[in-house]
């Protein structure tokens, strides 16, 4: 069964933020967002656009992609 994207990108922000070692607060400023929203998004409660999932990314010096990808189940990672 395939993971709800949206749960897929809510995980994968919150590793990627605690990987650069930033607060929620600290990532909604470089981004140029409002924390409640980054906080949404975290949750899974609020769904970003495209350009706001950019916009996060390169906040993490990450491709938007890798916020985006479900890990492959039973593959091991490179």
């Amino acid at each position: 069964m395939v993971a709800d994207p949206l749960e897929v990108f809510a995980k994968n922000l919150r590793v990627a933020r605690e990987a650069a070692g930033m607060t929620q607060e600290e990532l909604a400023l470089a981004a140029g967002l409002n924390m409640a929203n980054v906080s949404r998004y975290e949750g899974a409660k609020r769904e970003p656009g495209v350009r706001v999932v950019v916009r996060l990314a390169q906040a993490l010096g990450v491709t938007p992609g890798s916020l985006l990808d479900e890990p492959s189940a039973g593959l091991s990672s490179h």
